[in-house]
């Protein structure tokens, strides 16, 4: 039911007595109201008063406007500014009829830019035009009182006009005759977005089909309000670029849901490491944007031909963010392109109606939360070096430098905290083995094998173990990052059989086992991204049949073994989870 003033690109019915139409509506209002009392009682003290209310009123709404970015508001109140200055003038000098002129020529400029703002200011317009027609032109020829009653009545209608203005603006919007006099009201309609709260959810709905669509947005985040699109749409990024006129060189962000989106699709190239998992980790969802190493990671997450268009050529800046109404919004449109809603090197926004009217009229939807959390962006931080302990700062937003330096220096002291060793006395391999064969079933896989750690003091002599050091990469990444690796058709080997390696998690979720799906050797498949789903279920069959423990404090890696569950029992007989140098030994025993 609420309605859109497309003037001020606001929903009127809610109160923002800050807004520069509040402030001009009620100046002028109560300059109306001395006015005809100081023409009805013919004092020129109270006529000359209401000129300074108006002079003040206007200058207070022209200075709102300018901060605000509402150019239009602006030239309202400069244009009515003047109206009050060359009234005082006629004051001044009342037999001078050429700045009688002056303020009706004033007033017809003010009549078309109300007109094109909102309609009802310009019938006040008009009636203010006629009561200073009456006062001051016909009152320097004939000095009647019948004439000062007319041209009071005229300012004082302009006063009651002003007041059912401010009652509809911020009052109600339920009656069915302020909804009327609203959409009459309101002008260019098809060439202003529009607007809808995040509280409500069929509003929430529209945005998230918009920017399924491909239209551009502006919406809340954790920190101030951004413009965003779908990541996999090249059109709306350029819009963007056109919209900020954003200089090229200066990238825009990839946000995802969840830091899952970016371990379910392997990401690989420099600094993509166990440490930098483990640091976004601590820091999201956050307000700080990671910026790491782009390849054909962006492709499987379904960027692109938009992925060129996003980051540089070797970056790439990713976030998570700390606000639950954005990520529900990533979790519907999938990952977005994002960037500050404001003119690129102007303030950020900091409150939907703070959205400058040249965006506004460019972008398809305003997602409004009132005021943002933060009132300066996140921070950018370069980890691709975090390997070695080295971070570069692009920018130090709301996030503080000391604060991401104590995160990383945390972790540190968690890297050395002990893992989830398997206890196979009590593990319930029957109950593994029938579901995983049901699950190999409904992918379509040939093989399984469900990789887990356990000290090797305590391997039983008749069942085989792989040495921690000579663990493949691939499983290692997933037992200490969380990572998962499949084989798409991007990354396939010829004459290899698929392979897909994920981690299996507990509620708190740590890593208590990695699974493994395998395609025979020459098979023409592969797997998917979306394959990984059936990790979840496996991961609460697991958890419920292999009991685990805290390794003891200062275990070290290398007294850690590999074991290995597969249909015919334990064995290590698997595919990328060895190092290449025992390999062959291993799977010849």
């Amino acid at each position: 039911d609420e309605v859109t003033c497309p003037g001020d690109n606001k929903l009127l019915g809610k109160s923002d007595f800050q807004s520069p139409l509040f402030v001009m509506t009620i100046g002028t209002a109560i300059y109306s109201l001395v006015l005809s009392i100081g023409v009805i009682t013919n004092s020129d003290g109270i006529v000359l008063d209401s000129a300074l209310l108006l002079l003040v009123s206007q200058v207070v709404s022209l200075l709102v406007s300018i901060s605000r970015g509402q150019s239009s508001y602006g030239f309202l109140c400069f244009t009515y500014l003047l109206v009050g200055m060359t009234l005082m003038s006629c004051h001044y000098s009342k037999e001078s009829k050429a700045l009688v002129g002056i303020v009706l020529v004033l007033q017809v400029l003010w009549l078309i830019a109300s007109f094109h703002v909102f309609r009802i200011l310009s019938v006040a317009t008009v009636l203010h035009s006629f009561g200073l027609m009456f006062y001051s032109f016909l009152g320097f020829n004939i000095d009647l009182p019948a004439i000062r009653y007319i041209a009071g009545a005229f300012f004082a209608t302009v006063f009651v006009l002003n007041m059912l203005i401010l009652g509809i603006l911020f009052g109600s919007t339920k009656s069915t005759i302020c909804k009327i006099l609203l959409q009459s009201s309101a002008a260019e309609t098809e060439e202003l977005c529009q607007m809808g709260f995040a509280a409500n959810r069929e509003d929430f709905d529209e945005c998230v089909k918009i920017l399924r669509e491909g239209g551009v947005c502006c919406i809340p985040t954790d920190t101030v309000y951004c413009l965003a699109c779908a990541a996999n749409s090249p059109e709306a990024i350029r819009r963007i670029y056109e919209i900020k006129n954003r200089p090229a060189e200066k990238p825009l962000s990839l946000w995802l849901g969840s830091i899952n989106d970016i371990r379910q699709v392997a990401p690989e190239g420099k600094g993509w490491t166990p440490k930098l998992f483990a640091f976004m980790d601590a820091m999201w969802p956050g307000s700080v944007s990671l910026v790491a190493s782009r390849g054909e990671w962006l492709n499987r997450m379904g960027v692109g031909e938009a992925a060129s268009l996003i980051g540089t050529e070797d970056s790439i800046a990713l976030r998570v963010p700390n606000s639950t109404l954005t990520v529900s919004l990533l979790k519907e449109t999938g990952p977005l392109a994002i960037t500050s809603a404001n003119h690129s090197g102007a303030c950020d926004c900091t409150h939907h109606n703070k959205v400058d009217d040249v965006i506004a009229s460019k972008i398809d939807y305003i997602l409004a939360d009132g005021s943002s959390p933060m009132t300066i962006a996140s921070s950018v931080i370069d980890v691709r070096n975090i390997d070695n302990d080295e971070l570069f700062f692009y920018r130090v937003g709301c996030v503080p430098e000391a604060y991401v330096w104590k995160k990383l220096h945390d972790l540190k002291l968690k890297e050395k905290s002990p893992p989830l060793l398997a206890n196979l006395n009590g593990a319930k391999n029957c109950v593994i083995q029938s579901f995983m064969s049901q699950i190999t079933r409904l992918i379509g896989c040939d093989s399984y094998r469900i990789h887990m750690l356990v000290e090797t003091q305590n391997i039983n002599h008749d069942m085989a173990a792989t040495p921690w050091d000579d663990v493949g990469e691939r499983t290692k990444r997933a037992f200490v990052s969380r990572v998962p690796f499949y084989d798409d058709e991007e990354s396939r080997k010829e004459n290899e059989g698929a392979e897909l390696t994920s981690p299996l998690l507990n509620s708190q979720g740590e890593v208590i086992a990695v699974l493994q799906l395998l395609f025979e050797a020459f098979s023409p498949a592969r797997f998917k991204k979306e394959d990984l789903r059936y990790s979840a279920l496996v991961s609460t069959l697991v958890g419920d049949n292999l009991p685990t423990t805290r390794a003891d404090e200062g275990l070290d890696w290398s007294h850690i073994s590999l074991v290995t569950l597969s249909e015919s029992g334990y064995g290590i007989i698997h595919r990328g989870g060895l190092g290449d140098s025992n390999k062959t030994a291993h799977l010849a025993l």
